[in-house]
Protein backbone atom coordinates (compact mmCIF):
# COMPACT_ATOMS: atom_id res chain seq x y z
CA UNK A 1 0.00 0.00 0.00
CA UNK A 2 1.43 3.38 -0.97
CA UNK A 3 0.48 6.94 -1.72
CA UNK A 4 1.35 8.41 -5.07
CA UNK A 5 2.37 12.06 -5.50
CA UNK A 6 -1.20 13.06 -6.37
CA UNK A 7 -2.53 11.86 -3.03
CA UNK A 8 -4.26 8.73 -4.33
CA UNK A 9 -4.12 5.56 -2.33
CA UNK A 10 -3.02 2.54 -4.36
CA UNK A 11 -3.71 -0.93 -3.01
CA UNK A 12 -2.28 -3.79 -5.00
CA UNK A 13 -3.99 -7.19 -4.79
CA UNK A 14 -2.42 -9.62 -7.23
CA UNK A 15 -2.79 -8.07 -10.66
CA UNK A 16 -5.46 -5.56 -9.67
CA UNK A 17 -4.77 -2.05 -8.47
CA UNK A 18 -7.54 -0.42 -6.44
CA UNK A 19 -7.73 3.34 -6.36
CA UNK A 20 -9.41 5.66 -3.90
CA UNK A 21 -9.36 9.41 -3.86
CA UNK A 22 -8.78 11.30 -0.69
CA UNK A 23 -11.73 13.45 0.25
CA UNK A 24 -11.44 17.13 -0.42
CA UNK A 25 -12.19 19.65 2.25
CA UNK A 26 -15.73 19.91 0.91
CA UNK A 27 -16.28 16.23 1.59
CA UNK A 28 -16.36 15.22 -2.08
CA UNK A 29 -13.73 13.54 -4.23
CA UNK A 30 -10.95 15.70 -5.60
CA UNK A 31 -10.36 15.46 -9.36
CA UNK A 32 -7.27 17.66 -9.30
CA UNK A 33 -4.30 15.73 -10.58
CA UNK A 34 -6.19 12.47 -10.96
CA UNK A 35 -5.79 12.10 -14.71
CA UNK A 36 -2.02 12.50 -14.71
CA UNK A 37 0.83 10.75 -16.47
CA UNK A 38 1.04 7.98 -13.85
CA UNK A 39 -2.66 7.25 -14.25
CA UNK A 40 -2.47 6.96 -18.03
CA UNK A 41 0.66 4.82 -17.85
CA UNK A 42 -1.11 2.37 -15.55
CA UNK A 43 -4.34 2.49 -17.55
CA UNK A 44 -2.53 1.88 -20.83
CA UNK A 45 -0.79 -1.19 -19.44
CA UNK A 46 -4.04 -2.63 -18.11
CA UNK A 47 -5.97 -1.84 -21.29
CA UNK A 48 -3.32 -3.39 -23.53
CA UNK A 49 -3.36 -6.60 -21.50
CA UNK A 50 -7.11 -6.98 -21.90
CA UNK A 51 -7.16 -5.80 -25.51
CA UNK A 52 -4.77 -8.58 -26.53
CA UNK A 53 -7.52 -11.02 -25.54
CA UNK A 54 -10.62 -9.14 -26.67
CA UNK A 55 -9.53 -7.45 -29.91
CA UNK A 56 -8.89 -10.74 -31.79
CA UNK A 57 -12.37 -11.90 -30.81
CA UNK A 58 -13.90 -8.60 -31.96
CA UNK A 59 -12.10 -8.59 -35.29
CA UNK A 60 -12.99 -12.23 -35.96
CA UNK A 61 -16.63 -11.32 -35.34
CA UNK A 62 -16.88 -8.01 -37.18
CA UNK A 63 -14.09 -8.21 -39.81
CA UNK A 64 -13.66 -4.51 -39.07
CA UNK A 65 -11.20 -2.58 -41.25
CA UNK A 66 -11.70 0.72 -39.44
CA UNK A 67 -12.02 1.37 -35.70
CA UNK A 68 -12.65 4.48 -33.60
CA UNK A 69 -12.16 4.64 -29.83
CA UNK A 70 -14.11 7.38 -28.03
CA UNK A 71 -12.45 8.13 -24.72
CA UNK A 72 -9.32 6.35 -25.90
CA UNK A 73 -6.82 7.59 -23.31
CA UNK A 74 -3.40 6.68 -24.69
CA UNK A 75 -5.10 4.40 -27.28
CA UNK A 76 -3.89 1.00 -26.10
CA UNK A 77 -6.92 -0.71 -27.66
CA UNK A 78 -6.19 0.90 -31.01
CA UNK A 79 -2.53 -0.07 -30.70
CA UNK A 80 -3.60 -3.71 -30.56
CA UNK A 81 -6.03 -3.20 -33.46
CA UNK A 82 -3.16 -1.89 -35.58
CA UNK A 83 -1.00 -4.84 -34.59
CA UNK A 84 -3.83 -7.06 -35.83
CA UNK A 85 -3.82 -5.38 -39.24
CA UNK A 86 -6.35 -2.55 -38.86
CA UNK A 87 -4.52 0.56 -40.08
CA UNK A 88 -7.55 2.88 -40.21
CA UNK A 89 -7.88 3.78 -36.53
CA UNK A 90 -8.84 7.03 -34.84
CA UNK A 91 -8.66 7.83 -31.15
CA UNK A 92 -10.88 10.53 -29.65
CA UNK A 93 -10.37 12.07 -26.23
CA UNK A 94 -9.84 15.36 -24.47
CA UNK A 95 -7.02 17.75 -25.20
CA UNK A 96 -5.50 16.82 -21.82
CA UNK A 97 -4.06 13.63 -23.31
CA UNK A 98 -0.27 13.83 -23.43
CA UNK A 99 0.57 13.22 -27.08
CA UNK A 100 3.93 11.75 -26.05
CA UNK A 101 2.06 8.91 -24.32
CA UNK A 102 -0.05 7.97 -27.34
CA UNK A 103 0.33 4.40 -28.58
CA UNK A 104 -0.85 5.32 -32.08
CA UNK A 105 0.52 7.92 -34.54
CA UNK A 106 -0.34 11.44 -33.36
CA UNK A 107 -2.19 12.21 -36.58
CA UNK A 108 -4.59 9.40 -35.66
CA UNK A 109 -5.67 11.23 -32.49
CA UNK A 110 -8.56 13.73 -32.52
CA UNK A 111 -8.98 16.06 -29.56
CA UNK A 112 -12.62 16.55 -28.57
CA UNK A 113 -14.33 17.65 -25.38
CA UNK A 114 -16.45 14.56 -24.70
CA UNK A 115 -18.71 16.60 -22.42
CA UNK A 116 -19.87 18.62 -25.45
CA UNK A 117 -21.76 17.43 -28.55
CA UNK A 118 -19.41 16.42 -31.36
CA UNK A 119 -19.41 14.61 -34.68
CA UNK A 120 -16.65 12.69 -36.45
CA UNK A 121 -18.11 13.32 -39.94
CA UNK A 122 -17.51 9.73 -41.05
CA UNK A 123 -18.48 6.16 -40.19
CA UNK A 124 -16.25 3.33 -39.01
CA UNK A 125 -16.81 -0.43 -39.01
CA UNK A 126 -16.41 -0.63 -35.24
CA UNK A 127 -16.51 1.83 -32.35
CA UNK A 128 -15.07 1.37 -28.88
CA UNK A 129 -15.84 3.36 -25.76
CA UNK A 130 -14.54 1.67 -22.66
CA UNK A 131 -14.72 2.86 -19.06
CA UNK A 132 -14.90 6.55 -20.03
CA UNK A 133 -18.55 7.60 -20.22
CA UNK A 134 -19.14 7.59 -16.45
CA UNK A 135 -16.73 10.50 -15.99
CA UNK A 136 -19.20 12.85 -17.71
CA UNK A 137 -22.20 14.46 -15.97
CA UNK A 138 -25.49 12.58 -16.45
CA UNK A 139 -26.98 15.34 -18.59
CA UNK A 140 -24.16 14.82 -21.12
CA UNK A 141 -24.68 11.08 -21.52
CA UNK A 142 -27.31 11.27 -24.32
CA UNK A 143 -25.08 13.43 -26.53
CA UNK A 144 -22.07 11.16 -25.98
CA UNK A 145 -24.06 8.03 -26.86
CA UNK A 146 -25.47 9.80 -29.93
CA UNK A 147 -21.95 10.54 -31.17
CA UNK A 148 -20.77 6.97 -30.56
CA UNK A 149 -23.86 5.46 -32.19
CA UNK A 150 -23.41 7.65 -35.26
CA UNK A 151 -19.78 6.55 -35.60
CA UNK A 152 -20.31 2.82 -36.28
CA UNK A 153 -22.96 0.11 -36.65
CA UNK A 154 -21.21 -2.02 -34.00
CA UNK A 155 -20.07 -0.62 -30.66
CA UNK A 156 -18.23 -2.23 -27.77
CA UNK A 157 -19.13 -0.09 -24.77
CA UNK A 158 -18.51 -0.24 -21.04
CA UNK A 159 -18.90 2.18 -18.15
CA UNK A 160 -18.62 1.91 -14.39
CA UNK A 161 -21.55 0.60 -12.38
CA UNK A 162 -22.76 1.95 -9.02
CA UNK A 163 -20.20 1.59 -6.19
CA UNK A 164 -17.39 0.83 -8.65
CA UNK A 165 -14.16 2.58 -7.70
CA UNK A 166 -11.56 4.00 -10.01
CA UNK A 167 -11.79 7.76 -9.87
CA UNK A 168 -14.08 10.78 -9.87
CA UNK A 169 -16.97 9.27 -11.83
CA UNK A 170 -20.11 11.39 -12.12
CA UNK A 171 -22.53 8.94 -13.72
CA UNK A 172 -22.07 5.35 -12.58
CA UNK A 173 -25.05 3.40 -13.89
CA UNK A 174 -26.19 -0.19 -14.42
CA UNK A 175 -25.86 -1.34 -18.05
CA UNK A 176 -29.61 -1.10 -18.72
CA UNK A 177 -29.31 2.69 -18.46
CA UNK A 178 -26.84 2.80 -21.34
CA UNK A 179 -28.80 0.19 -23.30
CA UNK A 180 -31.82 2.51 -23.27
CA UNK A 181 -29.74 5.39 -24.64
CA UNK A 182 -28.27 3.26 -27.43
CA UNK A 183 -31.72 1.88 -28.27
CA UNK A 184 -32.87 5.45 -28.92
CA UNK A 185 -30.35 5.49 -31.79
CA UNK A 186 -31.24 2.11 -33.25
CA UNK A 187 -28.54 0.01 -31.57
CA UNK A 188 -29.60 -3.00 -29.55
CA UNK A 189 -27.68 -4.68 -26.73
CA UNK A 190 -25.96 -8.05 -27.27
CA UNK A 191 -24.37 -9.65 -24.22
CA UNK A 192 -21.62 -11.15 -26.35
CA UNK A 193 -18.44 -10.62 -24.34
CA UNK A 194 -19.19 -11.14 -20.67
CA UNK A 195 -19.56 -14.92 -20.77
CA UNK A 196 -16.40 -15.19 -22.88
CA UNK A 197 -14.31 -13.00 -20.60
CA UNK A 198 -15.82 -13.57 -17.15
CA UNK A 199 -13.29 -16.12 -15.91
CA UNK A 200 -10.36 -15.17 -18.15
CA UNK A 201 -7.67 -13.88 -15.79
CA UNK A 202 -6.07 -11.92 -18.63
CA UNK A 203 -9.15 -9.69 -18.86
CA UNK A 204 -9.51 -7.09 -16.12
CA UNK A 205 -12.75 -7.48 -14.24
CA UNK A 206 -14.14 -4.04 -15.13
CA UNK A 207 -14.18 -4.98 -18.81
CA UNK A 208 -15.51 -8.50 -18.17
CA UNK A 209 -18.25 -7.06 -15.96
CA UNK A 210 -19.34 -4.01 -17.94
CA UNK A 211 -18.68 -4.49 -21.67
CA UNK A 212 -21.62 -5.06 -23.99
CA UNK A 213 -21.96 -4.95 -27.76
CA UNK A 214 -24.49 -2.54 -29.25
CA UNK A 215 -25.44 -3.39 -32.83
CA UNK A 216 -27.69 -1.87 -35.47
CA UNK A 217 -30.58 -4.15 -36.23
CA UNK A 218 -29.64 -4.53 -39.89
CA UNK A 219 -26.27 -6.02 -38.85
CA UNK A 220 -27.48 -8.58 -36.32
CA UNK A 221 -28.15 -11.44 -38.74
CA UNK A 222 -24.90 -10.98 -40.65
CA UNK A 223 -22.93 -11.16 -37.39
CA UNK A 224 -24.96 -14.08 -36.05
CA UNK A 225 -25.90 -12.11 -32.94
CA UNK A 226 -29.08 -12.09 -30.94
CA UNK A 227 -30.18 -9.13 -28.82
CA UNK A 228 -30.96 -9.67 -25.15
CA UNK A 229 -34.44 -8.95 -23.81
CA UNK A 230 -33.03 -7.75 -20.49
CA UNK A 231 -29.56 -6.41 -19.83
CA UNK A 232 -28.57 -8.05 -16.57
CA UNK A 233 -26.86 -6.08 -13.83
CA UNK A 234 -23.90 -8.30 -12.98
CA UNK A 235 -21.11 -7.83 -10.43
CA UNK A 236 -17.83 -9.64 -11.00
CA UNK A 237 -16.57 -11.69 -8.01
CA UNK A 238 -13.31 -9.72 -7.84
CA UNK A 239 -15.26 -6.45 -7.80
CA UNK A 240 -17.54 -7.82 -5.08
CA UNK A 241 -14.58 -8.76 -2.91
CA UNK A 242 -12.97 -5.35 -3.39
CA UNK A 243 -16.14 -3.53 -2.36
CA UNK A 244 -16.50 -5.85 0.63
CA UNK A 245 -12.90 -5.13 1.64
CA UNK A 246 -13.44 -1.38 1.40
CA UNK A 247 -16.56 -1.73 3.54
CA UNK A 248 -14.64 -3.75 6.12
CA UNK A 249 -11.88 -1.14 6.21
CA UNK A 250 -14.41 1.67 6.62
CA UNK A 251 -16.20 -0.16 9.43
CA UNK A 252 -12.89 -0.87 11.14
CA UNK A 253 -11.89 2.80 10.87
CA UNK A 254 -15.20 3.91 12.40
CA UNK A 255 -14.84 1.40 15.22
CA UNK A 256 -11.31 2.60 15.98
CA UNK A 257 -12.47 6.21 15.95
CA UNK A 258 -15.26 5.43 18.43
CA UNK A 259 -12.77 3.59 20.63
CA UNK A 260 -10.38 6.57 20.51
CA UNK A 261 -13.15 8.95 21.51
CA UNK A 262 -14.22 6.79 24.43
CA UNK A 263 -10.66 6.61 25.74
CA UNK A 264 -10.19 10.35 25.44
CA UNK A 265 -13.49 11.23 27.14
Amino acid sequence: MKRCPTGRLFVVQGSVRLERLESAASGGPSTSGYFDRDYFTWLGERAERTARVVVPLLLDLTRARSVVDVGCGTAAWLQVCRERGVEDVVGVDGDHIDRAQLRIPRERFVARDLAQPFSLDREFDLALSLEAAHYLPPERAPDLVAAIAAAAPVVLFSAAIPAQGGGPGLNRQWPAYWATLFRDHGLTACDWLRARAWEDERVDWWYAQNALLYVREDRLAALGLHPVERVLALVHPIHFLEVAERRREDQEARWLERLRRRRSS
